[in-house]
């Protein structure tokens, strides 16, 4: 019986193993929605948390934030520098919307939204003001 028991055992470490390796290196790509980006990550907590490993809610957005691309700097920035605490639907409506503000997932490139355009960036720095995504 405990032989059974390592050899189970043994393939859920590595069950656990291999979903943690999986978020951990998990990146948007710059023509992915968040919104489908946000689900991979969450179905990637879920296998690990199946496997046993144990993650708060505060572990696992730092981890979606530091998955998105380079356009959601100013997203991410915000919420560190502000020390904001949002759930994760919160956290997803948020997301939708400032992509939805820099223009929507970017085609064919991995050039950042409004990187050569200073007004499409300080109109959309405004509209997140508006909206209190920005302090």
């Amino acid at each position: 019986m405990n032989q059974l028991t390592e050899l189970f055992g043994m393939a859920s470490i590595q069950a656990r193993f291999e979903a943690t390796k999986y978020f951990i290196n998990a990146r948007s790509e710059s023509h992915q929605n968040v919104r489908d980006h946000l689900l991979q990550m969450i179905s990637y907590f879920q296998e690990a948390e199946n496997h046993g490993a144990v993650m708060d809610q505060t572990t696992q957005v730092s981890l979606i934030l530091n998955s998105l691309t380079p356009a959601f700097l100013p997203f991410t920035s915000n919420y560190v520098m502000n020390k904001l605490e949002l759930d994760f639907h919160e956290l997803v409506n948020n997301l939708q919307t400032f992509e939805n503000l820099i223009g929507g997932p970017q085609k064919g490139g991995s050039k950042a939204p409004n990187s050569g355009n200073a007004n499409g960036a300080a109109k959309a720095e405004l509209q997140l003001l508006e909206l209190g995504l920005l302090s």
